[in-house]
């Protein structure tokens, strides 16, 4: 039921607020609701990619596929009201040869989640700063049973949103040559969309 409203969504703000528009000056009022993406890579202490090495991911289906609960627990929460967003969350088998922005074949987790607090101008400041905590739980990925966390800071004025920098347990991400972080930023503007690379034990 969840996939269903969260895919609804994602409908109804790309009918809403499908045109382009070339201003800088316009865009923080026309550009769409915040559709994140991240894609996890988790990365052991002698540099193997960890889902690989616990082989979930079934190589001779579909590039994406269901995460188990077994296997970790996700959630988002926007910090500026303490709200749990829906997310969508699956197993992406990254394929160099696909797709350039993948630098290996290797499994992932991507994460997929909207903020419709950035369409709404009436209820919320023009300008505001937000902060996406997604919190991680897996003693099979990270090896302990605490809860990590990817945060993602923001800063929205009108509609557009810009994510200004990433962390993973309060240690600051590089995302100066992340390709899909830098792929579609638009006047200096980025969206939340990144390879983030998390270390395990």
């Amino acid at each position: 039921m969840q996939i269903v409203r969260f895919l609804s969504f994602v409908l109804i703000a790309f009918t809403f607020f499908s045109c382009n528009n070339d201003n800088p000056e316009e865009v923080g009022d026309n550009a769409n609701p915040a559709i994140n993406f991240s894609y996890l890579r988790f990365v052991s202490s002698c540099g193997t990619n960890v889902l690989d090495s616990l082989k979930v991911f079934e190589k001779d289906g579909p590039t994406s596929q269901e995460i188990k609960d077994s296997l970790i627990s996700i959630k988002c929460i926007r910090t500026s009201d303490n709200q749990q967003l829906d997310m969508i969350n699956h197993l992406f088998y990254a394929n160099s040869q696909a797709d350039y922005e993948f630098p290996r074949d290797e499994t992932l987790i991507r994460l997929n989640w909207v903020d419709f607090n950035t369409w709404d101008l009436e209820k919320r400041p023009y300008h505001y700063d937000e902060v996406y905590d997604i919190l991680l739980q897996s003693s099979k990925i990270f090896g302990d049973n605490e809860t990590h966390h990817l945060k993602w800071y923001v800063s929205v004025v009108g509609r557009a949103h810009n994510a200004l920098k990433c962390e993973v347990d309060g240690q600051k991400v590089s995302l100066d040559d992340d390709p899909l972080y830098n792929r579609e930023a638009i006047y200096g503007v980025f969206e939340v969309n990144g390879i983030i690379t998390i270390p395990c034990k």
